[in-house]
């Protein structure tokens, strides 16, 4: 059954579903060789950011290669800027961003998909990770310039919402039996 909201209940739908990441506050950090210690070569700024409008953070590896982030409501864009030419991650069993959400919920996404305008050669799906609160983005091997720009899609994990006549008669319910366990009680 479909139901037809009031515009005011329409855009506070529209709300909820488009900025389900905003006011996440994320911990970032670049890991070279495996996820065990962060890359000692690498600065974030900031390391701790909550998720707005604009670039979240920059990431600088070794004051050569420098990655800005920027999450929106359906993505995440990576733009690639270095001063070193055609130069490659170097292969390993990890190289490349970890986000850890420090509040704000849980990541809920149901899907991922590399956008068609990316051009960072060699990367796909399986080079992201999400567990739990943390989500990686895996680019070891892969060789970028100072044009590359990396954008991924992701679609929220929707949430059921149970229709009001569905609300009004649980809440019909109760009512009836709490009223039936009253009526026991006082005749006792």
């Amino acid at each position: 059954m479909q139901v037809s909201l009031g515009c005011r209940s329409c855009a506070r739908a529209n709300f909820l579903r488009s900025s389900w990441i905003h006011w996440k506050q994320f911990k970032v950090d670049y890991y070279d060789k495996n996820l065990t210690q962060p890359y000692d070569q690498s600065t974030e700024v900031p390391t701790t950011f909550t998720v707005n409008s604009g670039i979240e953070t920059v990431v600088d590896i070794e004051g050569v290669t420098e990655i800005s982030v920027d999450f929106n409501d359906t993505s995440i864009l990576f733009d690639f800027f270095t001063t070193l030419t055609n130069p490659r991650f170097r292969s390993e069993e990890f190289n490349g961003l970890v986000f850890d959400v420090l509040s704000g919920g849980p990541l809920a996404f149901s899907s991922f998909s590399v956008d068609d305008s990316s051009n960072l050669t060699g990367f796909d799906q399986s080079r992201i990770g999400l567990s739990g609160n943390r989500l990686t983005i895996d680019w070891g091997g892969l060789q970028y310039n100072e044009y590359t720009k990396l954008l991924i899609n992701f679609v929220p994990a929707t949430v059921e919402v149970p229709e009001p006549a569905t609300l009004s008669l649980v809440g019909l319910g109760l009512l009836s039996v709490m009223a039936t366990r009253r009526k026991r009680l006082s005749k006792t």
